[in-house]
């Protein structure tokens, strides 16, 4: 068997995709972006180096796309995050589920059933996150703290 894209031989759907830092995600939205943007807005490839290149070399490269790719999946095609966009942005909500939610490696070349990633959960999960900020928010307003 050759090495599929997480670089091992194992063919494993059943991995976990490592966690990533929300801020490596938000470098990596606004990075594809851009280039989208001066592409006219064609769909366009862009090289594992690019995503290297906005992300710390500690960094888990293909996890941080990953996650960034299923977090377009979801706002995108599926619609389920507009009320966690502002301006085109996702609130910090969202970023700090999409980094460290359970999600399965997809292997290459294997028709896949479901998503891998749990959306309920997901959903949820960015609801309970945003509501604590705000909360958070609103003692801190007060001089109380969290």
């Amino acid at each position: 068997m050759r090495a599929d894209f997480w670089g091992s031989d194992s063919g494993s759907s059943d991995d976990a995709v490592a966690a990533a830092d929300p801020e490596d995600l938000k470098k990596v939205l606004r990075m594809q972006r851009e280039v989208e943007a001066s592409a006219g807005g064609q769909l366009t490839g862009i090289e594992i180096s690019a995503y290297q290149r906005v992300c710390p070399a500690v960094a888990d490269v293909r996890a941080v796309w990953y996650r960034s790719a299923m977090l377009q999946l979801l706002a995108g095609p599926l619609n389920l995050l507009s009320r966690r966009q502002r301006e085109g942005e996702f609130d910090d909500a969202v970023f700090s589920v999409a980094a460290t939610l359970s999600m399965k490696c997809m292997q290459i070349g294997v028709v896949q059933d479901e998503l891998p990633l749990d959306v309920g959960e997901f959903v949820r999960e960015i609801e309970n996150a945003a509501r604590e900020k705000s909360l958070g928010e609103r003692l801190d307003i007060r001089g109380w703290r969290a």
